[in-house]
């Protein structure tokens, strides 16, 4: 039960007999939400900080284009697991915050201020924090480089070369200004597609077949 098609084109890259039913991730949309305050010109990046995600998640492409928008706020959520912190705070600039671990109750409070997500990853076999994200109408940006994102994101975001703080910057600031309707149709798409209705169906459905097929 893959939870991306990029995961079951992989699985079928090892073994064409394998039996796939794909079940994407989903988020608590109830939970996850827009609150109704106007959202503030703030970009989220989550994750745990260590020294595979610095390269991994892209976040010295997050600091990097911290210091091209020095007059927004950048914001990096998620526990610290190494001195790899000590590495990223020597190369921010003063816009940017590192929060530690944070309660899901304030990591919804970030996700309903903030008007950008960055996903800016190398490789990603889904993206849950990407949807959480969605579902409180952040508009994304993210790597073209992790081909899973744009299952995830489609045409609700911005896409950026893996890498590229430049091209990041300047992603920010176009999904910064984008029109309100855009987070809103970010909010749709996990609505319509990664809901945990949507999952609990899927899973159901896959779990009646391995019993049909049992019993023949």
């Amino acid at each position: 039960m893959p939870v991306s098609n990029f995961l079951e084109y992989e699985v079928r890259k090892i073994t064409e007999k394998a039996h796939i039913h794909m079940i994407p991730n989903a988020c608590d949309i109830e939970r996850f939400k827009p609150s109704r305050e106007e959202k503030e010109d703030i970009v989220l990046t989550v994750c745990n900080v260590n020294k595979e995600t610095v390269v991994k998640k892209g976040l010295k492409t997050f600091l990097e284009s911290a210091w091209l928008l020095p007059e927004i706020k950048f914001i990096l959520i998620g526990a610290h697991m190494d001195d790899s912190i000590d590495y990223l705070r020597n190369m921010s600039p003063s816009n940017v915050q590192f929060t530690g671990y944070i309660s899901e109750e304030d990591l919804i409070k970030w996700y309903q201020r903030a008007k950008v997500y960055c996903q800016l990853s190398y490789h990603e076999g889904f993206g849950v924090s990407l949807i959480e994200a969605m579902a409180c109408q952040c508009v994304p940006v993210v790597s073209s480089k992790a081909v899973v994102l744009k299952e995830v994101v489609e045409d609700c975001g911005f896409y950026v070369p893996y890498g590229d703080a430049k091209a990041t910057a300047n992603a920010i600031e176009m999904a910064l200004s984008a029109p309100l309707d855009l987070g809103a149709k970010a909010r749709k798409r996990v609505k319509d597609l990664f809901s945990i209705e949507k999952r609990e169906k899927r899973l159901l459905e896959s779990i009646s077949r391995v019993m049909k097929s049992g019993e023949r």
